[in-house]
């Protein structure tokens, strides 16, 4: 009977440690914000900007959401856009997409501030270089679309920093032309304002309720 108890101890304790993200092991990185930057969007406006990034550390290599802020200021129509994660070069894009959204809209007219959250769910590797961004590269429709984003002008951020490209609707060329980096000086833009978590591989989860549950069967 004892055996059996333990054996639905396991079940349910590798169940409950799978589907949740708020484990210890897991990591939330926050970048405040001191500013604004406009414009995102299409027309007059920069089409993609984003986030350079590195895994934080090898036991929670899966980047699993990011929440960045957008304030719409709807000229003739609303920004439509997609989140992207890719491998980073330094100056462009490489590979294939690690991770695309579906489409995403910012709809407003200079209000508040609003959080968009994505959910990549994809395991990178430590030591090489990502981005994520937002681009409106593929919904341009001819109307101006234009959001200001939440920045950061401190260097909270050492893992990274902001990259912009004025693809306009060119896609193909974020892998093709170099980005433009702000310097890295006071009084220019370092990094966005967001927040991103990583969390454990499954396996690892695995691993820790075994492990666990092997600690309680020596004690018993």
């Amino acid at each position: 009977m004892r055996n059996k108890g333990a054996l639905i101890w396991l079940i349910a304790s590798i169940f409950c440690l799978i589907s949740s993200s708020s484990l210890g092991a897991s990591l939330t990185i926050t970048n405040p914000s001191d500013s604004i930057l406009g414009y995102f969007g299409e027309g007059s406006a920069v089409a993609t900007i984003g986030q350079t990034f590195v895994v934080p550390n090898s036991q929670v290599p899966i980047l699993d959401s990011v929440t960045l802020y957008l304030n719409p200021r709807d000229y003739e129509d609303a920004v439509d856009f997609a989140f992207y994660v890719y491998r980073w070069t330094g100056t462009k894009i490489t590979g294939n997409s690690l991770f695309v959204s579906s489409q995403a809209t910012a709809s407003g007219s200079g209000g508040d501030f609003i959080p968009f959250t994505f959910n990549p769910n994809v395991n990178l590797q430590t030591g090489i270089n990502y981005i994520w961004f937002i681009s409106a590269s593929g919904y341009f429709d001819g109307l101006q679309g234009r959001a200001g984003l939440l920045v950061s002008g401190t260097d909270t951020y050492t893992g990274g920093r902001i990259a912009m490209a004025d693809n306009k609707n060119d896609f193909g060329a974020l892998m093709t032309n170099n980005w433009t980096l702000p310097p890295q000086n006071p009084g220019y833009v370092q990094d966005l304002a967001f927040t991103m978590t990583f969390v454990p591989e499954p396996a690892t989860l695995l691993l820790l309720g075994l492990g666990a549950v092997m600690l309680r069967k020596r004690k018993a």
